[in-house]
């Protein structure tokens, strides 16, 4: 009889402990099956699908890092960046030792050109896996465009060290002192890269730009030949070739080159700067004064909008 009751007890015991278990099982395997159909939608660049399974995952378990981190790539996908924030946000403060949410985050931060956030969480990175080859480049991209080619120049040389093959760091390094006018050691870095990947079209455009520079014109023509090769579509390529062009007096094929940027960029407005004057110089009034309007309707920074005030207030004169 005693056998039987602690028989009875065992069971609803078990039947008391066990459901719930049964019950988060089921919550586990559905939430892992979800994440599994949103990362197959993510694949297929089916966003909303995407989104609607992650976000079920996330409602069934809560405190599963990978789950904010696949939805947080979904929103950055669609271009919702606060949301994408505020999901690798989320992953970090449930796992803060994790090294890929910091490296997303600071990607979304530079998607929007806020370098010091980035930078941030590349150092951030850093501090938990210091040879991480990518994060150094990617962290001297972000001193590069704070204004610190010296910080780059030191994050880039030790990207190489510990990534050899990631040539993109050899190449930045290049422009980093190419920023700083030392054309020599830009050069150096850049046929290094070319050596290295032959295929570099930003390589032979920043190595034609350092040429350009030092007045051999020749080896910078060649060079942006190359890059339009490589990569056709380039703005910045063709924009240099037509500066290079109009300072040797070939206006027309200035015009050609500055043109075809505009094509592949229509708001860039250093392209725009360059027809306009080519267009004033071959006595296109018009022209020069519709593209310089849309030089500083497009400005990135204070000193275009002002050279291009200048040059269509000078041409409206």
């Amino acid at each position: 009889m005693l056998g039987q009751w602690v028989g009875l007890i065992a069971a609803v015991l078990l039947l008391i402990v066990g459901v719930p278990l049964l019950i988060e099982w089921d919550r586990q395997l559905r939430a892992k099956r979800l994440s599994g159909v949103g990362a197959h939608y993510s694949h297929l660049c089916e966003f909303q699908k995407a989104l609607d399974a992650y976000s079920k995952a996330i409602r069934l378990r809560p405190n599963v890092v990978e789950y904010w981190m696949g939805r947080s790539r979904v929103h950055f996908e669609f271009g919702n960046y606060v949301a994408a924030v505020a999901d690798i946000s989320r992953a970090i403060e449930l796992k803060p030792r994790m090294a890929a949410c910091y490296m997303f985050r600071a990607y979304v931060m530079e998607s929007q050109r806020d370098w010091k956030s980035a930078m941030e969480d590349y150092s951030r990175v850093l501090e938990l896996q210091p040879r991480y080859g990518r994060a150094l480049a990617r962290r001297g991209y972000t001193n590069l465009m704070c204004g610190s080619p010296d910080a780059a120049i030191a994050d880039f040389t030790e990207a190489g060290d510990w990534a050899p093959e990631y040539t993109q760091a050899s190449i930045n390094r290049g422009y980093a002192h190419l920023m700083k006018g030392d054309l020599d050691q830009a050069i150096e870095d850049l046929t290094n890269s070319i050596q290295l990947t032959p295929g570099q079209g930003l390589a032979y455009l920043d190595r034609g730009v350092a040429y350009h520079r030092k007045g051999q014109i020749d080896l910078a023509e060649a060079d942006y030949l190359r890059a339009i090769e490589l990569f056709p579509n380039l703005s910045n390529v063709h924009a240099s070739l037509g500066l290079l062009k109009a300072r040797a007096g070939d206006l027309a094929a200035a015009h050609e080159h500055f043109s075809k940027a505009i094509e592949c960029k229509p708001t860039c407005a250093i392209s725009h700067l360059g027809r306009g004057e080519v267009m004033r110089h071959l006595g296109d009034t018009a022209g020069a004064i519709s593209d310089f309007q849309c030089a500083a309707r497009f400005a990135e920074d204070l000193v275009t909008y002002d050279l291009a005030c200048k040059m269509l207030g000078e041409c409206e004169a």
